[in-house]
């Protein structure tokens, strides 16, 4: 199921996904890629970041840990 394939990834990355989403249906395109930057900016400070580089690198799948 979908849902079960997007509810695996990290928490905070999907959070702000979703807000990105909602937001974008009211802002112009100018404004949706700075705040999809400034939210990348904010994910890439992350510990599931981190795991999601290192599982990748080690060719395993990551255990997020919501931080």
């Amino acid at each position: 199921l979908l849902a079960g394939r997007i509810a695996v990834n990290p928490v905070r990355a999907l959070r702000l996904t979703k807000r990105l989403l909602r937001e974008a249906q009211k802002q112009r395109m100018d404004d949706v890629l700075e705040l999809s930057a400034a939210y990348q900016a904010i994910v890439h400070e992350t510990e599931d970041h981190a795991e999601a580089v290192a599982a990748l690198i080690e060719k395993r799948n990551p255990k997020f840990s919501g931080n």
